[in-house]
Order: C-alpha cells, then sequence, then structure tokens
C-alpha cells in the first residue's frame, strides 16, 4: 500500500515537472548573416544588423557583435569592405584566440563602434529581436588588428 502511494507521488512530480512552463529562455550568441551594408563615410562602415536575445539590451549587444564579426570573417556585400577584413577565420582564432575574443565581445564594439541606434524592436514570447543601426571606425580596427599582427599592413 505503501509503495502505492510513493509511485502515485513520484508519477505526479513528474506530470508537473513535465508541465511546468520554463521561468526564462536563456539564449547565447551565434553569428548570423543577417547584417546588410547601408553607407561609407570617411572610413566609416554603416551597416544593419539583426539579432535576438532575452532582453533588449543582450539583444543590441548581439546584433552589434554579429555585425562586427562579418566584417572581420565574412565581409559586407555590396560594400567598400566586401572582403573580410581577416581572410582566415579560422588560422586567426588558432593563433589569436584570446585577443580576438576579447576584441569581438568586449573592447571592439565599445571602442570601434561610433554609432549605434535600434531601428526596430519586437518582441516575441520570451525573446527581443532587436535589428540595429550601427556604424564602426574601419581605420580604427584595421590598425588594431595590424598592431596584433593579426592581419598584415596593407601593401606589405
Amino acid at each position: 500500500m505503501r509503495i502505492n502511494y510513493i509511485y502515485t507521488f513520484f508519477a505526479g512530480f513528474l506530470l508537473f515537472i513535465s508541465c511546468a512552463k520554463p521561468v526564462s529562455q536563456n539564449t547565447s550568441y551565434q553569428r548570423t548573416g543577417m547584417v546588410n551594408y547601408l553607407t561609407y563615410t570617411k572610413s566609416e562602415l554603416t551597416v544593419t544588423s539583426e539579432h535576438a536575445a532575452e532582453n533588449v539590451g543582450k539583444a543590441i549587444s548581439y546584433a552589434e557583435i554579429n555585425a562586427l564579426e562579418n566584417i572581420l570573417f565574412r565581409g559586407i556585400p555590396g560594400s567598400p569592405s566586401e572582403a573580410p577584413l581577416i581572410s582566415d577565420e579560422i588560422e586567426a582564432v588558432k593563433n589569436h584566440k584570446q585577443i580576438l575574443n576579447t576584441f569581438i565581445f568586449e573592447t571592439g564594439c565599445k571602442e570601434y563602434v561610433t554609432k549605434s541606434e535600434t531601428i526596430s524592436r519586437e518582441r516575441q514570447g520570451t525573446l527581443t529581436f532587436v535589428k540595429q543601426k550601427v556604424t564602426f571606425d574601419l581605420n580604427g580596427i584595421r590598425k588594431f588588428l595590424e598592431k596584433n599582427n593579426i592581419v598584415k599592413r596593407f601593401g606589405l
């Protein structure tokens, strides 16, 4: 008899857990191709970048990082920066992993973003989707990469 209560309690507990709604959905950053060229003036490249996260601040940060990574490793189609600044992503990450991680996820977006504004944002369930207009100082980024021997100086 006592065993039946234990089984009933255990079955009820499993049913409760399986029906419970998750408290929050944590997203992690992942690069997307959702970056489009807008303008280029005096070594400043302006793009739009889209991303999503569980809150607006994180979504904006992810959109800026997404744009920077596309400039570095993929290039921006139709722009003066159509070719990526770093031609071999695998080799660069292999040889300069810590510098690139710090640059991309910490200092790069703070130091080399000259302007960032949210064009649109939309909440869908637990996620916030943003479209961010971001302007980068390409000369500054290039000089940083050269100084840290990630790319060779132009013309050499």
